[in-house]
């Protein structure tokens, strides 16, 4: 009857026959050499416990015979006995005993060929004390002896020969040399004897080589699984990695469009928020100046809007500078003031907090994201609550949002940095939020970026249906200069009557920004170029002090080509780029590195920090004073 062969087993037939043994020592040898350690450590450990039950068996055995001694030779079954049950046996109960200590179990083949020497020359004992004829009858022991030692024991084909030949050994030793036996019982019994070695040993080998191909054969099924494994993981990582570049081409197609849209979108928001603040100079209306206000504040949450679809998108280098935190807390609040309707504001200083040097527009934009998300959480509290709080530790200076609200499930709480995640909107399928709160999912990957930009550090604490508490903590820095840079620097109070070379294709922003310069306090002589090439020519008919540049300009110069133009000429003059262009935000770092009397503003910006900005580079510009 034919039996079906697995799939398995027909998978690998090419490679079962090409098994290399050395046919002596049956050890895996050529490109399988490395499996013959692997091979004894398996053989052990599948036949410890069978080997420990074949000795306790063979002891059992080898001691039953004794009532064969008290029949045959009752006045030297003494001294068999001695050897019968003061040698072999405990021998043969003393090796499972030991064979439970890791440092034995190594030495468990040779030991099996040293049991089966003790065993058969405690056989070869008894023929030499036993007289004939009766000392005939022990010579079939050895025969079992050998049974044992080639297929009960489970010793390997090369330690049961040499245990078994051996034995043989010194049997010829002890008939011919000692006990004298006639040749006609010699020859028979070694007719017997070398029938049942020779049969023993292809059993045995027969035994192993089969054990042995059932090994390889168990191993290369292992190995094509863990190569199927590896395959697939393979295919996971492939997938996953095609996921992720797909990923990466939206975000920097995304990045692409908002780069663009955010030079037109910021250079509106400019022309708002620059008018707006020169209408509240001029107006004397108190209604209308409300109206204004409203205006400016609302213009700045569309700038912190736009940089916070832009601040993940590409890096920016922070701009620090020194400034209070609690003016910055006391901005935002009035920001969001609409927002924080019906909601206790609980603001905890616990201690005087000195100027924390740091980028105040990442600074604001962190702490927008927060006490916007704390808003969002508290919108089907019963008693919303956020409570703001700041204070110094050890080196650091520290503030707290914490909210009572509907807190962050323990399984996402890993995942709140991840750009894109959010729980809000589409994904708020628990109903958590008001329907009409929504959310990017880029708020607090920008507040963990903003932190590690300024090596600080941030933490969260929440309870799910409780309320959720961040912490964020930055380096606390001495603002006091060092002697070098006060010999150096000269009081950078406002500057005035300076010719200024202002770079702006926007008309509606250089008449902001002309009307801004040009009135008191500062009293500036300016120049308009609304093309590089108009700038470029104005550059060098004029001696400039002060370099007001765009970077998006039309025609086929940009604001980089004009300042290379300048830099050419001049190494000194003061510049100062005002462009949200993301494109320029990615060298703009490198920039400044190289140049000192190089800056940048992002677009849009108040025209306080325009002219003050201006006013800065001026006063660098300056001569040292001694």
């Amino acid at each position: 009857m034919k039996t079906n062969t697995p799939t398995e087993i027909l998978q690998f037939l090419p490679q079962f026959k090409q098994m290399h043994l050395n046919p002596l020592f049956l050890h895996f040898s050529g490109p399988f050499r490395h499996l013959e350690i692997l091979y004894q450590q398996d053989y052990l450990k599948r036949s410890l416990t069978h080997i420990r039950i074949s000795l306790i068996l063979a002891c059992c055995l080898y001691g039953l015979f004794g009532v064969l001694d008290a029949i045959l030779l009752p006045e030297e079954k003494y001294y068999i006995w001695a050897i019968r049950y003061g040698l072999v046996c405990p021998v043969l109960l003393l090796v499972p005993i030991l064979s439970y200590f890791k440092g034995v179990q190594q030495w468990i083949q040779p030991i099996l060929a040293g049991l089966i020497i003790i065993g058969g020359t405690g056989i070869i004992l008894m023929i030499l004390i036993a007289p004939p004829p009766v000392s005939y009858s022990y010579y079939a022991g050895l025969i079992l002896i050998f049974i044992f030692g080639y297929t009960f024991s489970r010793a390997r084909f090369i330690w049961a020969s040499l245990g078994a030949w051996l034995v043989v050994l010194l049997y010829e030793i002890a008939a011919i040399g000692i006990a004298q036996t006639p040749w006609p019982i010699i020859t028979n019994n070694n007719f017997f004897f070398l029938s049942a070695n020779i049969i023993g040993m292809l059993a045995c080998y027969s035994i192993e080589l089969y054990d042995r191909r059932a090994f390889f054969l168990t191993r290369l099924l292992i190995e094509e699984k863990e190569n199927l494994r590896t395959v697939k993981l393979a295919e996971a990582e492939k997938i996953n990695a095609q996921k992720i570049l797909g990923e990466k081409k939206k975000l920097a197609l995304v990045s692409q469009i908002a780069g663009k849209m955010a030079h037109d979108f910021n250079n509106i928001l400019g022309i708002i928020m620059g008018t707006t603040e020169l209408s509240l100079l001029d107006c004397r209306d108190p209604g209308t100046n409300e109206s204004f206000k409203t205006i400016l504040d609302q213009t700045l949450r569309g700038k912190n809007l736009i940089k916070n679809l832009l601040a993940f998108a590409k890096d920016q280098v922070p701009n620090q500078t020194f400034f209070k935190l609690a003016d910055k807390i006391d901005l935002v609040l009035s920001l969001l003031k609409k927002d924080l309707e019906g909601i206790q504001l609980i603001q905890e200083n616990f201690q005087a907090i000195p100027d924390l040097l740091a980028d105040p527009g990442m600074i604001e934009h962190a702490l927008m994201n927060l006490i916007y998300n704390a808003i969002h959480a508290t919108s089907k509290t019963d008693d919303p609550k956020i409570t703001i709080r700041t204070y110094c530790c050890d080196d650091t200076i520290c503030f707290e949002i914490e909210d009572n609200g509907c807190g962050i499930p323990r399984e996402h709480l890993d995942a709140i940095y991840d750009p894109s995640f959010t729980l809000k909107g589409n994904r708020d399928v628990t109903g958590t939020y008001a329907n009409d709160i929504k959310g990017s999912g880029y708020g607090m990957a920008n507040v963990k970026k903003y932190m590690e930009q300024h090596q600080g550090s941030i933490r969260v604490s929440s309870t799910e249906g409780l309320g959720t508490k961040f912490t964020l903590c930055l380096p606390m820095i001495e603002q006091e200069r060092i002697p070098e840079e006060k010999i150096q620097t000269r009081e950078k109070g406002i500057q005035s009557k300076k010719h200024i070379l202002l770079v702006e294709d926007e008309a509606a922003i250089s008449n902001v920004q002309y009307r801004l310069l040009t009135q008191a306090p500062h009293c500036h002589k300016v120049d308009i170029a609304d093309t590089g090439q108009v700038a470029m020519d104005l550059f060098d008919k004029n001696p400039y002090d002060f370099i007001s540049l765009d970077y998006l300009l039309p025609g086929n110069l940009n604001g980089k080509d004009v300042y290379t133009h300048i830099r050419k000429k001049n190494k000194h003059i003061p510049i100062l780029f005002v462009s949200g262009n993301i494109e320029f935000l990615e060298s703009i770092k490198h920039l400044k590195q190289e140049d000192d009397h190089m800056d940048h503003l992002s677009k849009p910006c108040q025209n306080h920090e325009y002219v003050n900005r201006i006013n800065k580079l001026l006063a660098e510009a300056l001569p040292p004073v001694l």
